[in-house]
């Protein structure tokens, strides 16, 4: 059977309970940095902290104003049939949580039904993480993984630690009948919270990950999911495990609701300074609290990096071999990038590109992170055309997304003979129209652009700052050059919204001079642009979500 010992360990954890969760939390928190406590008592800590109703109402005006630049904003009002989570107004609904602040039980409860607007989007660019969403990860002591017998039968759900045994054959472990009483893949698809474009995104996101041991968000959760997690196997067996919830914040002080508001929701865990107190305030208490330094804000996950040598020991089938991780041929420093070469039997022509992310694990080196990217595949793909590397595999599982210019620029090295098509469209309202009216303006004018090269330390023709505005880095929906601002922004009255115009990246730089691929041949030279539209992929910081919908990303 599953190593359950240690599951039904937690099942059997008791924590001394106060008339103040907050004090429950702060008092077995303070024992030591990896303690935890049962998620109910997290969660009764977060419902008791007040509503701050002047605080939230100001909150949602700004929140209105951010979300205007927002290209898909009023497209959700009226999204087609196809789209699956159904239409969304997303102003209507921060005004109805406006209009009804003194009906929420807490401020957990506001913040949590604006962050579900974001998570009815679909969209990673409507990232939205209130301070108080970011105090407790919520977690399970296990993860689980989706597995097929033959890589053909339907799969069936395990505990991740027993997939090593699933896969050598063994009949000791059994899949999971039922989660909470449910059947289990519609218990995960009931506790879906992320921003993935459709359901089977958000249903993989559950998973654990066999490559890398990435929690699935099964096991580490965005928000309470209840305080025990029942498990009913296949053959009969069954256990209740206790759900629990750790901090990487400091509870000092922290007595109840009301101070846990001060300390976490004014500011520290966002690193943003702020006077904002909730409706009450404890003035004792202010003191104590007042030297609170910024936290490091929260991200919805780290970057994902290749894993190196004797590593891929959880086989999903047994035809995969159990002898290690192979050594990359070409590897990126930052281990989001490599290449490598079958050695088995019948794949000694075949190569594979492996892909985890198109974004760079450090916060900083960003330029130097984007020229090794691209060097990588280069040295990659010579190598495999020296070797006579026939068939090539392209590995993005767990990728979720990046910098847009690697993306295209792995493709035309891959297919340098094709010009990819990444159509998409800005929103244009009035208040992005007039920043574009004072960039084209600068631009327009050499005394204009020398200030703003002194004052800001970089071009306005190369600007980063300004970059969704640079309309002459871009190319219309035929490949040719927009002629000023005005034939760019347009508008154009698409499903009840004004839109610029469709733009494409201009990543002419980026083309090779000659093939590379290991794929095909070009028979014609590659596409170029006029040197006033030109510019390396290498300085975009554009970013892509893990998917879009054409022309409005």
């Amino acid at each position: 059977m599953f190593k359950s010992a240690a599951l039904l360990a937690f099942a059997a954890l008791v924590s001394a309970q106060s008339s103040q969760p907050c004090a429950t939390v702060s008092s077995a928190l303070s024992r030591s940095t990896s303690a935890s406590v049962p998620a109910q008592v997290a969660f009764d800590c977060l419902n008791s902290v007040p509503v701050d109703t002047q605080g939230n109402q100001k909150l949602i005006d700004e929140l209105k104003q951010v979300w205007q630049f927002q290209s898909e904003l009023v497209w959700y009002k009226n999204p087609g049939s196809d789209w699956e989570y159904g239409s969304l107004d997303i102003i209507g609904e921060l005004d109805k949580i406006k209009g009804n602040l003194g009906s929420f039980k807490s401020e957990y409860e506001v913040q949590l039904a604006i962050q579900n607007i974001t998570i009815r989007t679909g969209n990673f660019h409507f990232n939205y993480s209130p301070d108080i969403l970011q105090v407790f990860q919520f977690r399970r002591p296990f993860n689980v993984a989706s597995i097929s017998s033959d890589g053909k039968a339907l799969p069936k759900l395990y505990v991740h630690d027993d997939i090593e045994q699933v896969a050598a054959g063994s009949s000791r472990v059994s899949e999971i009948q039922q989660i909470n009483g449910q059947n289990p893949y519609d218990y995960l698809k009931s506790t879906f919270f992320s921003q993935y474009i459709d359901s089977d995104g958000q249903m993989n996101n559950m998973f654990s990950k066999g490559d890398t041991d990435h929690q699935g968000a099964f096991a580490a959760q965005r928000k309470f999911d209840g305080n025990t997690t029942d498990i009913k196997w296949a053959n009969g067996s069954s256990a209740s495990i206790q759900n629990l919830a750790t901090s990487e914040v400091t509870f000092t002080g922290v007595r109840d609701g009301q101070t846990f508001f001060q300390r976490f929701c004014t500011g520290a865990v966002s690193g943003i300074g702020s006077t904002r107190t909730a409706d009450t305030k404890d003035a004792a208490d202010t003191k104590e609290l007042e030297e609170v330094k910024p936290i490091s804000p929260s991200i919805l996950g780290p970057v994902l990096t290749i894993p190196h040598g004797d590593y891929h020991t959880r086989n999903k089938r047994q035809v995969i071999p159990t002898s290690g991780y192979p050594d990359a041929v070409a590897e990126s420093s930052s281990g989001v990038v490599s290449g490598y070469f079958l050695t088995g039997r019948g794949y000694e022509d075949v190569a594979v590109l492996k892909i985890i992310s198109f974004s760079n694990p450090e916060e900083r080196g960003e330029a130097a992170f984007n020229n090794e990217f691209q060097a990588t595949i280069a040295s990659f793909l010579t190598q495999c055309r020296s070797q006579q590397k026939t068939k090539l595999i392209i590995d993005l599982r767990e990728n979720g997304g990046g910098n847009t210019n690697l993306l295209l620029d792995a493709f035309m090295q891959l297919f340098p003979e094709l010009d990819p098509f990444s159509g998409q469209r800005y929103r244009a309202s009035d208040a992005w129209v007039k920043m574009g009216d004072a960039v084209d303006e600068i631009r327009s004018s050499t005394d204009l652009a020398t200030k703003y090269r002194r004052s800001v330390g970089e071009t306005i023709e190369n600007t980063s700052i300004f970059r969704y505005w640079a309309w002459w880095h871009f190319r219309k929906a035929d490949g040719t050059n927009f002629a000023s601002w005005d034939e760019f922004n347009g508008p154009l009255n698409l499903n009840s919204d004004k839109l610029t115009v469709t733009m494409r990246y201009n990543v002419s730089f980026s083309l090779p001079t000659t093939s590379n691929s290991i794929l095909t041949t070009p028979s014609t030279p590659a596409p170029t642009a006029s040197p006033s539209s030109q510019r390396a992929s290498t300085s975009s910081t554009a970013r892509a979500p893990p998917s879009s919908r054409p022309a409005t990303s």
